[in-house]
């Protein structure tokens, strides 16, 4: 089995909870970060940057990104700061869980190094990556004129061309191929030493 694993697959396709699913309390000694979104009363308010240990709870809590109580505003603070704090810390953690990029933290300049440092080292990983049709919808609704799909299609050409990356599709919910990848790379790598 291979360190790293590239995860994708549709939005709502269940990619978090088949993490959840495979890592279970295991999440707890991971590094990295996990998207969230944030809702109240079945309103989508935005989304936030957490800890990928938070996985594990009902309502994580973070720093938001993006906040849709006032329109639209995308703030690159939560990458800057706590995202690149994340991604340093994970580097002393038996494995890591990226959940996900592919989108706008990815024309956070300082952000974008801390990322592709990390990736490039050792530490076993499940990175999610958004989907070029999300990328697409999100540059669309974004309307910034920055080109996320070619930033997130280079990113991912450069995990892939590792060597040691295995790309894991999730077609459906609760896809038991993917389920089983995933479980599989936790038994081998989600350990609490390395």
């Amino acid at each position: 089995m291979k360190r790293h694993i590239l995860l994708s697959g549709e939005i709502g396709s269940g990619k978090t909870t088949l993490i959840r699913r495979a890592l279970g309390g295991r999440l707890r000694l991971a590094g990295g970060f996990a998207t969230v979104r944030v809702m109240r009363g079945g309103v989508l308010e935005g989304f936030e940057l957490v800890p990928a240990p938070e996985l594990l709870l009902e309502q994580p809590r973070g720093a938001r990104f993006l906040d849709f109580t006032r329109g639209t505003a995308f703030s690159g603070d939560a990458f800057r700061t706590l995202g690149v704090q994340l991604l340093r810390e994970a580097r002393s953690r038996p494995f890591a869980v990226v959940d996900e990029i592919g989108g706008m933290e990815l024309v956070t300049p300082v952000f974008r190094g801390e990322l592709e440092s990390f990736l490039a080292s050792d530490i076993p990983w499940i990175c999610v990556l958004k989907t070029a049709g999300a990328v697409s919808r999100l540059e669309a609704f974004a309307a910034t004129g920055r080109d996320f799909a070619a930033r997130a299609g280079e990113l991912r050409e450069e995990l892939l061309s590792s060597g040691d990356t295995q790309e894991v599709t999730v077609r459906t919910r609760g896809d038991a191929d993917a389920l089983g990848a995933l479980t599989s790379w936790a038994q081998e790598y989600a350990i609490q030493s390395r």
